[in-house]
């Protein structure tokens, strides 16, 4: 399992948990290995300091906090300690030792049917108490799903967005995600339920059965799923009629998943794990944690007040984090005027849902069943590495309008050139902007990133595309700043933003 050790800085102890090493940071705070008194291991997020200041995100922080608590499946974990009035607020999730799903698969192949569908059955189940919690997923993928020696455990969901009880959305109106696993609703905006899960689930499962994506990867997954109908032609007949009803495009048309509990009842105890993963499951299983790690010179900070921001960090293979994964997610500018002057920084901060997380991404494949080594990128990398912006980023910017949020999801095609997708709502500060997204096409060369607006997936009325341009320093950056600029004659007003990576 790879850990990062703790920094200067990083707290000794939240609530009644000892910190003992650095796991990631996402939109709502940072995410660190913790230990109880009695030795059990736990993710502790602790809450950005932006955040924690707002009384507004208080109240639904620890609204969401109790749904997450109410969640309890065999084939879950969820929360197991909060403290939404602390200083910061804080929350403790279980932590499951395993192998990710994305890895198993990338490392082993594609599985059986039989195995696929008795993982269906373990998932379907997970989906089921998440659901009847009161709480949607939005993030359901394969490196969201750990494989432990006694069953999968679905991981992420916990402050991932509370519906009411026709099953609307009212947590947020951002857009959550992975390309390859969002349902069309979610890209074009329409709304979150929970049929927007069994979209991801039918997507989990022929990646399971095949070890490819079923929509493909970056901006060309937006426009299938969106557009077009998957090619199941390789996936035996029993699972492509069960997939192919989980990727009906209307929600309505998608099974419920207590159908799909009962419908893939009779898989219930069935060989679950191919036996080639029998051994990597079992070692990273057996794999213990790291004890902290600090600079001589610098002690351990007491958490009176806890650090609230920190770097990015890497995720370990089986970390569970109940967060919303807040991805995919930008903003755009009117097509009306404004103050072209307005000149004001931008502020980094959370996009408009207020709720984040530090999702795992996808892990290096294994080659055998021992545990994967640490990650050798650096964190101050040499000034002759060539720069890389691929991945998610998060922040803001100023326009016409004010503060808007920005996130971009930056992919490459193959050599200098960039695609993007760049999708945009209300920043908490200033909840008047609408709702759209668009894609972006761009390059990388000699170290500045310039992308341009390039097609629209949710357009709304009087709003055109903008540009954005960065000096991208060398290496693997953690944070862009640089201008925007209208397209045309849209968009003026605009100034500069800010993002920082989130992957």
């Amino acid at each position: 399992m790879t850990f990062r050790a703790l920094a200067p800085g990083d707290p000794a102890r939240v609530g009644p948990y000892r910190i003992v090493g650095r796991l990631g940071q996402g939109g709502m705070g940072s995410v660190y290995l913790g230990q109880s008194r009695g030795g059990r291991m736990v993710a502790v997020k602790v809450i950005r300091e932006d955040l924690a200041d707002d009384a507004a995100f208080r109240r639904r922080f620890r609204r969401e906090v109790d749904a997450a608590r109410r969640v309890n499946g065999v084939f879950t974990a969820g929360v197991v300690d909060a403290d939404p009035s602390g200083d910061p607020p804080w929350l403790a999730t279980a932590y499951v030792p395993g192998l990710s799903l994305d890895e198993a698969v990338r490392s082993r192949g594609g599985w059986p049917e039989t195995a696929v569908l008795a993982l269906a059955a373990g998932l379907a189940e997970a989906l089921e108490a998440i659901h009847a919690a009161g709480v949607v997923h939005r993030d359901l993928k394969p490196s969201n799903v750990i494989l432990a020696e006694d069953g999968p455990r679905v991981i992420d969901f916990g402050i991932a967005g509370h519906v009411d009880a026709h099953g609307n959305d009212t947590a947020s109106v951002t857009v959550a995600g992975s390309l390859g696993y969002m349902a069309p609703e979610q890209l074009t905006g329409a709304g979150i339920v929970p049929a927007t899960d069994v979209f991801a689930l039918g997507a989990v499962l022929a990646f399971v059965a095949t070890g490819t994506e079923v929509f493909g990867t970056g901006m060309s997954a937006v426009f299938r799923t969106t557009s077009e109908e998957p090619d199941l032609s390789g996936l035996p007949p029993r699972l492509r009629g069960l997939v192919a009803r989980c990727l009906t495009k209307e929600p309505a048309g998608r099974p419920s998943v207590s159908e799909l509990v009962e419908e893939l009842a009779e898989f219930v105890g069935a060989p679950w794990l191919p036996a080639p993963l029998a051994g990597p499951v079992a070692a990273a299983a057996a794999a213990s944690p790291p004890p902290a790690a600090r600079t001589p010179t610098e002690p351990a900070r007491d958490p009176s007040p806890q650090p609230r921001r920190a770097t990015p960090a890497v995720i370990g293979l089986a970390v569970v984090v109940v967060a919303a994964v807040v991805g995919l997610v930008t903003w755009l500018v009117p097509r009306v005027g404004g103050d072209a002057n307005a000149s004001a920084s931008p502020s980094v901060s959370s996009s408009a849902s207020e709720s984040a997380g530090a999702s795992a991404p996808a892990s290096q494949p294994a080659t055998d069943p021992r545990p994967l080594p640490s990650p050798t990128r650096s964190p101050t990398p040499s000034p002759e590495e060539e720069p890389s912006v691929v991945g998610v980023w998060e922040g803001s910017y100023r326009c016409a309008l004010g503060l808007v949020a920005l996130d971009l999801t930056i992919t490459s095609p193959g050599g200098d050139a960039l695609e993007a997708l760049f999708v945009f709502s209300p920043h908490p500060d200033n909840p008047g902007t609408p709702s759209g997204s668009f894609s972006m096409v761009g390059s990388l060369r000699d170290g500045v990133m310039v992308l341009r607006g390039d097609r629209w997936i949710d357009e709304p009325e009087d709003f055109s595309f903008v540009d954005l341009e960065a000096e991208v320093p060398a290496g693997t950056p953690d944070r862009l700043h640089g201008d925007v600029s209208p397209t045309g004659d849209g968009a003026p007003g605009c100034t500069s933003f800010a993002v920082e990576r989130q992957d």
